[in-house]
């Protein structure tokens, strides 16, 4: 009979992440929880050391110290990777420092306009002397052929104070850069120009990461060299390497529509799909004395520098984790059990960096994992075919449903999004990509031999044309995902809760868990019916802060028009980025989109634009631009000012409640002004509510 008791890394890994969020969440930044962790450790001894009646119960004590015991360090944890802590975080010696001395972290990532890495601080420079630091920082680089050449893994350069705090987000429900960033310990960026640092000439990376960086450029050439063709080599560099700059925007929204976006980024599946692999190619160790301990070190090895070989990226380095938590035991023991394996598998990562918690891949990766072990053995006994076709067809569909199961709540809060035809592609998908990744491989191990190269070359560039067509034939299908679903973080818990209590009622096939999923799935309809009551009450302007663009939502209950500039609005990834999610949040209809050069009317809405002025609902807006004709003699709601010299000459007869300036108005114009009755764009989206 399965117990409570047979999980005990489970039971201790619940306090542990509670105590991670707990330490996130708070800021929290006190010693004390360390030394609290060691008292209840210390109490837990004495427990354990001291005989005590066997008539006095104290199984309730131990628990109840031993789950705070967790709770503490996880704090305490949060606290000690919590880089500003430090004691030598290089912003503390900010008004002092004329130098930074740092090391180049990352390989250089090309941006339009500049050259993006992470720099390791490892001291600060003022009054000609050298003090040891430590943080890190994103730098943009200025492009020119010096930063190009010089900039590498390793590199160590003086670069000048010019970093500035990661900017929150500007506009409502915007991606949270700042918070992203901060989970992996950087708070502060910057553009470094060529004359704000000096390159030292002194390269000393971490030696692993300098081999692996550079043996995957040689990899990539032999893939190119073997005739993999540039519209198959993003998807060959993606899926084989973990290199995803040479792939194209189209390519990646036909896989993120068709369900197959997973296969882009080395994750559990490459993983797991070599760990197969090599498991079956070294079943004849088995049959030697000490054979499953050569195995184990074999598959370890080899993962590893796969891992390495496709940068330890963290999805790479969680899955390559797991796989290896899971290979060590199931070789050291027969009974082991593979939910405790992976528990440890998460202790272990969340005691190097308790932050991982915060990725969603790392979110995604696990439950996927664990829907894959409990849920796909029984939805696979569910049917069965005498046609082995039929059969490894419903064992990939199973494998689907059960990861899909476990992740779409999941997916659902943080996408927006629902991939109608998942099982279809993850048909293509799972088998070609484990075909494309063993040739992959194949061609870079047999690089050396020009024939055989060739021969593979051919093959692997067929193998990734033929999944790239599968893939947009399912991207081209009607309706083949459903967006704009937005979803809270009490009703995505509310959904797991829902399919949690399904899973008992097939489980136990009784009706009482099956009332109570009844009853939360009512609750998840009810909170989303009073938020669409709430929100098809509420009519709002908002204007966003779009980079010096224009962009002016005109929201009515669930329906808006989007007044912007064509080209702003045909640019997906500022779409995207600024607008689209506040979209979702308020779960907004299909946009009418109105270019502001054109004059428009939508009646449902009660809108009108005619040259530089709209009216919505009872609310009336001016836009006030270079060359505009003479104010109007009349008062107005919101004056949009995207010209500061006509506003100057045109201030006397300004008649507005709101006064609105654009992102290209200077923060030294707006100084001039004595009446500060006004909002910047600059620092952030503005929101009037209207009657």
């Amino acid at each position: 009979m399965t117990t409570w008791q047979n999980y005990p890394l489970i039971r201790l890994l619940l306090p542990f992440l509670l105590g991670v969020l707990y330490g996130i969440y708070t800021d929290a930044s006190s010693n004390m929880w360390g030394w609290v962790a060691l008292l209840l450790f210390f109490i837990l001894v004495l427990l354990t050391r001291t005989r005590l009646p066997k008539n006095l119960r104290l199984n309730w004590i131990f628990g109840l110290i031993s789950n705070s015991a967790f709770f503490c360090i996880a704090v305490g944890l949060v606290i000690w990777n919590t880089t500003k802590l430090q004691t030598d975080y290089f912003e503390q010696f900010e008004e002092k420092t004329e130098w930074l001395i740092a090391r180049v972290s990352t390989d250089p990532v090309e941006k339009e306009n500049s050259f993006q890495v992470k720099l390791g601080i490892q001291g600060v420079w003022f009054d000609n002397v050298f003090k040891s630091a430590s943080g890190q920082v994103i730098a943009y680089f200025e492009k020119d052929k010096a930063a190009y050449f010089n900039l590498c893994y390793g590199q160590l350069i003086a670069v000048r104070p010019v970093f500035k705090p990661i900017q929150e987000p500007k506009n409502p429900s915007q991606f949270n850069y700042k918070k992203y960033m901060s989970s992996q310990g950087i708070y502060t960026s910057g553009y470094v120009n060529t004359d704000n640092y000096i390159d030292l000439d002194i390269n000393k990376g971490n030696l692993l990461f300098q081999y692996a960086i550079s043996i995957r450029k040689k990899f990539l050439s032999v893939l190119k060299e073997s005739g993999v063709e540039k519209s198959q080599l993003g998807v060959a560099s993606a899926l084989i390497l973990g290199q995803k700059e040479h792939l194209d925007s189209i390519t990646i929204q036909s896989y993120a529509s068709a369900g197959a976006i997973h296969v882009l980024a080395v994750s559990g599946l490459h993983v797991g799909i070599l760990y197969l692999v090599l498991d079956f190619l070294m079943q004849w160790l088995g049959k030697w004395k000490k054979g499953h301990i050569i195995k184990i070190i074999l598959l370890l090895l080899i993962l590893w520098f796969y891992a390495l070989l496709t940068g330890l990226s963290p999805s790479v380095m969680r899955a390559t984790t797991m796989f290896s938590f899971v290979i060590i035991a199931s070789g050291v023991s027969r009974k082991s059990n593979i939910y405790n394996t992976l528990a440890a598998s998460v202790f272990f990562l969340l005691i190097i960096d308790p932050f991982l918690l915060l990725q969603v891949g790392f979110q995604l990766s696990y439950l996927a994992v664990i829907g894959i072990i409990y849920l796909q053995p029984k939805i696979y006994r569910k049917l069965h075919f005498k046609s082995q076709l039929l059969n490894y067809i419903w064992k990939i569909s199973s494998v689907s449903i059960a990861a899909q199961i476990a992740t779409f709540p999941l997916c659902l809060l943080y996408f927006h999004q629902f991939p109608i035809y998942f099982l279809l592609s993850n048909l293509a998908v799972i088998p070609l990509a484990g075909v494309i990744l063993i040739l992959g491989l194949s061609v870079i191990v047999l690089g050396v031999v020009p024939f055989m190269s060739g021969i593979l070359g051919f093959v692997l560039n067929s193998t990734i044309w033929l999944l790239n067509k599968a893939i947009m034939l399912i991207h081209f299908l009607p309706c083949n995902v459903i967006e704009g679903v937005h979803i809270s973080g009490i009703e995505c818990l509310l959904l797991y809760l829902f399919i949690m209590l399904i899973i008992v009622t097939v489980k136990k096939k009784k009706l009482v868990p099956l009332y109570f999923s009844l009853a939360v799935m009512i609750g998840i309809l009810s909170l989303d019916f009073l938020e669409d009551v709430h929100l098809k009450k509420h009519n709002e302007l908002c204007f966003y802060s779009a980079n010096g663009a224009l962009a002016l939502d005109c929201i009515s209950g669930n329906e808006h028009v989007l007044l912007a500039d064509s080209m702003f609005y045909q640019n997906d990834k500022a779409m995207n980025f600024l607008i689209k999610n506040n979209w979702h949040n308020l779960d907004l209809k299909p946009e009418y989109f109105v270019d502001f050069s054109t004059n428009a009317t939508i009646e449902n809405l009660y809108f009108r634009k005619y040259n530089s002025m709209i009216q919505f609902r009872s609310c009336l807006v001016y836009f006030l631009f270079n060359g505009n004709e003479q104010m109007p003699n009349k008062p107005i709601d919101v004056l949009y000012v995207n010209d500061f010299k006509s506003f100057i000459m045109n201030k006397d007869d300004i008649r507005a409640k709101h006064i609105v300036f654009s992102n290209d108005i200077l923060e030294w114009e707006l100084n001039k002004l004595t009446d500060k009755n006004f909002h910047s764009l600059r620092t952030g989206a503005y929101i009037i509510d209207v009657k």
